[in-house]
């Protein structure tokens, strides 16, 4: 999370890597270390901090849902469920998201 705390959300080089390293945050969700998952929820949550574009952060989440293996489309779901727990009673960009 120190990494992506340096991030700016004007400059799209920091941005770019977002989606680049979202896989392997996912598969540490399921890891079976407990402070290799709860890293990859803190690093999941500063990832969403720093993208400031909910919208476009959930679609980068979404497209793991797109997987083959059911290891990563779980991973997705996990994550989304933690985005919205997260996220949904404050955030209006993401409860438009979400069905009524």
């Amino acid at each position: 999370t120190c990494i992506v705390a340096g991030f700016d959300s004007d400059n799209e080089a920091h941005m770019a890597v977002i989606p680049k390293i979202m896989g392997e945050v996912l598969l540490c969700l399921k890891d079976s270390n407990a402070k290799t998952r709860e890293a990859a929820y803190q690093l999941l949550l500063a990832m969403a901090t720093a993208r400031d574009d909910m919208t476009d952060y959930f679609r980068i989440v979404l497209a793991a849902l797109g997987a083959q293996t059911t290891h990563m489309r779980s991973a997705a779901v996990m994550a989304l469920s933690r985005l919205t727990f997260e996220y949904a009673r404050e955030d209006v960009e993401v409860q438009e998201l979400l069905p009524l």
